[in-house]
C-alpha cells in the first residue's frame, strides 16, 4: 500500500502502465527454465515463514502496487477487509487441502505452474484500464 501511495506522484493516464509489472513477472516464470526456479529456505516458526515471506516479497509488491493504485479509496479499503476477513479461512482451506491424502498431489503438481499465468491475467486487468 506504501507503494500505491507513491503511485500517487504518476500522472493518473499513466497509472495503468503499472499493469507491466504482473504481466512481466508472469511471462519471465513461463521463460524461466524450470530448473531455475528460485529455491526457498525451509522456515520453521511463525516468525522465520514471515521473514522469508518479507524477504521474496518483491513479487507482491510488483503485483499489489498496480492494483492498489487503480482503484479507488473505498475499493483499497474493501479489499482490506476481504484480506483480513478471508485470511484465517484461507489458511484453514490450504491447511484442509494439502492434507487430504487425494488432492494434495494434485494441487502439489499443478498449482505451481497456474501461478504464471494468474500474474499474467492480473497485469492484463490492469492494463485494461489505461486509456
Amino acid at each position: 500500500m506504501i507503494c500505491s501511495l507513491v503511485s500517487l506522484l504518476i500522472p493518473e493516464r499513466y497509472i495503468a502502465l503499472l499493469g507491466l509489472a504482473p504481466l512481466a513477472i508472469g511471462i519471465r516464470q513461463i521463460l524461466s527454465p524450470e530448473g531455475e526456479a528460485d529455491s526457498k529456505p525451509a522456515a520453521h516458526g511463525a516468525f522465520a515463514v514471515a521473514g522469508i515471506n518479507i524477504a521474496a516479497g518483491g513479487d507482491n509488491i510488483g503485483v499489489y502496487t498496480p492494483l492498489f493504485a487503480t482503484a479507488a479509496t473505498e475499493t483499497v479499503a474493501l479489499y482490506g477487509a476481504v484480506f483480513a476477513a478471508l485470511t484465517g479461512a484461507l489458511l484453514w482451506a490450504a491447511h484442509r487441502l494439502v492434507s487430504h491424502p487425494t488432492l494434495s498431489a494434485p494441487l502439489r503438481r499443478y498449482g505451481p505452474p497456474l501461478v504464471p499465468w494468474v500474474l499474467i491475467a492480473l497485469g492484463a486487468w490492469i492494463l485494461a484500464g489505461f486509456g
